[in-house]
């Protein structure tokens, strides 16, 4: 199968001492071109410094390796030139491979030269519950009125144009801000002038007076060394700044960063389009549409429309169960993140970040968890979203993060893994549709300040941990293309007449998650189980009016307050883990019945700690994917098929071959600790 496969790579994979500078060993060892190599420094002084080509000097230790790191597994950290870059660029260039710019928005404090935020400390981010901190915000305003924007739009197009680059790729810190969410960043007086600007608002006198003097990060730092007591000065009135906002104004602060993320990619865009170059934004902190929107301002509808060429969706999962070991691992609600996304922007191209390791952050999935890291690369290149024009993956390609320091050999092992997830002939994928609304977006954010209820993406995560199935994802316009059953996740949201059209339309049975309360009028016609609060409903599949009653989690909704970092989730109100466990093989059941009515296969796996993906590839093949979701160990679960077969293959690199054959419709597996073996069923 065709899909975009780039990377993201220091200068550590290249050779400024080699006569093509490395790119032809590069490529050998990778084992192909990439479409699109984004090479990665530090700080955003490579452009906002930079003063054109007219001499050769050599480059900031920043450039030529991240945070100045001395060297990856091959090869230490060599000097890199202005003209040796622009001559890498070129090399790769004639090899098939366009270069972006990428750099996180970095200060470093002046440790290897005058900084460009060490001129402009008015420019840095500013976090209300710890300090002004060492990252750029580029919505920013100068202490002279200009726009931080403005400059760095300039000043990219500059540098891609001077050195070669065919783009710009803005990862994290530059929409949303680095660091915190909306409830924390940033609340200092250049942003609160732009806020407030033709706003006619009584405000508190935390809003009418300016905060000028705010505590540095370095100087925190240096007091702790000292075993001084920290310095804390302008914080109290920017946390009642942040306070007054979210409680009084949220709407409108969601509303006004939207605006604000909008209007500077549209520049951005616009400028680069105008000189020909593109362009690529990472997702919003791993985040699906609604939390994208709710704790940052991202709408990724309207980045879209903007025409960014590309978003890299970071579900980088299992990295980040490396760092946060006592933390969840959000496999499920990262591909659910990609899923939706895909759906909300259909035309959007996606390229999901594909974890393989970091030195710089310490986590390596390839070597430390290669079970784990093939898993969650399966089940990423199984998702699709689906239209009148049939089934397409929701990821147009990956990006290899990190992809420097790797041996040809494990070049091999990664590339095998990215055939056996991208595929040709995918006809149907998963066990029921999910039908994407925009009301979940739309009126999401009223419906969550309501009382916490789970947005839409955490449902279908949640029924997802619970085994569900869920690959496909449609736009509920086009609800007539889904070859069975439908899933609707918070059905409260969408008006009765869209819902009633589905319902008669839709002659598979119809799945509906939401607000108990709210759905209550359909109870009737429905297999229903409740908890009072949420409620899972099967419609179009028989007999309804049976409800299954559970009781209420007791535990209080307490809204999130304060600073929020995007690895911890927001409090939201309860469900117990029963409900989705019971909810599970309800749907099931509706879903298996209606797919045997119309002779598609389908398969169970008998071992409560695995789930599976499926997908049917035509011509009497069916692919079936367990996954290992125990915490550790090796696993062996039997596999159930609704057909009988007469040959099974293993596609995973582990085991070799199944492990037992009960009968034609039946056989046993061994599963990796945390892995997925991957079989092809011919029936």
């Amino acid at each position: 199968m065709i899909f975009e496969a780039w990377v993201w790579t220091e200068l550590l994979a290249f050779d400024s001492q080699a006569e093509d500078f490395g790119v032809q060993a590069y490529l050998d060892t990778l084992g192909f071109v990439p479409k699109v190599a984004c090479l990665l420094f530090s700080s955003p002084d490579f452009f906002l410094l930079h003063e054109g080509m007219a001499q050769e000097y050599p480059l900031s230790p920043l450039v030529c390796s991240r945070h100045a790191h001395p060297g990856n597994e091959a090869k230490k950290a060599q000097s890199w030139t202005n003209y040796q870059l622009r001559a890498l660029i070129a090399r790769l260039k004639e090899a098939g491979t366009d270069s972006y710019i990428s750099c996180f928005p970095t200060y470093f404090q002046n440790r290897y030269y005058q900084e460009w935020m060490g001129l402009h400390p008015e420019a840095r981010e500013v976090y209300a519950y710890n300090h002004r901190g060492s990252e750029l915000n580029v919505l920013q305003v100068l202490a002279d009125g200009t726009l931080v924007e403005d400059i760095v739009v300039e000043k990219v197009v500059q540098t891609c144009l001077d050195y070669g680059y065919a783009g710009w790729h803005g990862p994290d810190g530059w929409g949303p801000l680095a660091g915190g969410n909306l409830m924390s960043v940033d609340f200092s007086d250049g942003m609160m002038q732009q806020f407030l600007q033709g706003k006619n608002w009584q405000l508190p006198e935390c809003l009418k007076k300016n905060c000028p003097r705010i505590v540095k990060q370095e100087e925190i730092a240096a007091a702790k060394a000292e075993g001084r007591q920290a310095p804390d000065y302008g914080l109290a009135q920017l946390q009642e700044r942040a306070n007054w906002i979210w409680q009084h104004k949220r709407k409108q602060w969601i509303e006004f960063m939207v605006e604000r993320w909008t209007k500077f990619w549209d520049k951005m865009s616009k400028a680069l389009h105008q000189a020909g170059l593109k362009n690529a934004i990472n997702s919003a902190w791993t985040k699906g549409n609604f939390d994208a929107l709710y704790e940052y301002g991202i709408d990724y509808r309207k980045m879209a429309a903007l025409g960014i060429d590309a978003m890299v969706v970071e579900t980088v999962a299992l990295g980040m169960s490396q760092l946060r070991p006592t933390q969840k691992w959000y496999h499920d609600d990262y591909a659910m993140s990609l899923a939706e996304i895909k759906a909300a922007a259909p035309n959007f191209k996606l390229i999901f970040l594909h974890g393989i390791k970091d030195i710089v952050e310490y986590w390596d999935n390839l070597r430390h968890a290669t079970p784990g890291y093939e898993r969650e690369l399966y089940k990423l290149t199984s998702l699709y979203y689906l239209d009148e024009k049939g089934l397409r993956p929701s990821a147009d390609g990956l990006l290899a993060c990190l992809a420097d320091g790797i041996a040809a050999h494990e070049w091999d092992f990664i590339r095998q893994c990215w055939s056996s997830g991208f595929v040709d002939q995918v006809s149907r994928a998963g066990e029921a549709t999910v039908l994407w609304h925009d009301c979940m977006l739309d009126e999401g954010v009223d419906d969550f300040m309501l009382d916490g209820f789970l947005p839409g993406q955490k449902q279908l995560a949640a029924l997802q941990r619970a085994g569900l199935a869920l690959q496909t994802f449609a736009r509920l316009e086009n609800a007539d293309s889904a070859p069975a059953a439908v899933l609707v996740p918070s059905a409260h949201l969408l008006p009765a007449a869209e819902l009633q059209a589905l319902l008669a339309r839709h002659s598979s049975p119809v799945i509906l998650c939401g607000r108990a309360k709210d759905l209550q009028a359909y109870f009737n016609q429905a297999q229903v189980i409740s908890d009072g609060r949420i409620a899972l409903l099967i419609l179009n599949a028989g007999k309804g009016g049976q409800v299954l009653e559970l009781p209420s989690p007791e535990e209080e909704y307490v809204p999130t307050t304060g600073s929020l970092y995007f690895s911890h989730d927001r409090a939201r109100q309860a469900v117990d883990t029963e409900f989705w466990r019971q909810a599970v093989p309800l749907a099931r059941k509706a879903i298996q019945s209606d797919l045997l009515s119309k002779n598609l296969p389908y398969a169970e796996v008998q071992h409560q700690e695995c789930s599976l993906l499926c997908r049917d590839l035509g011509e009497h093949i069916f692919e079936v994917a367990i996954e290992n979701r125990a915490e550790w160990g090796r696993l062996m679960p039997k596999i159930v098929l609704s057909k009988p077969y007469k040959d099974l293959k293993v596609c995973s690199s582990f085991p070799l071959r199944e492990s037992v054959r009960h009968d034609e419709y039946s056989f046993s597996i061994s599963l990796a600790p945390r892995g997925v073996a991957i079989i092809r069923v011919i029936f």
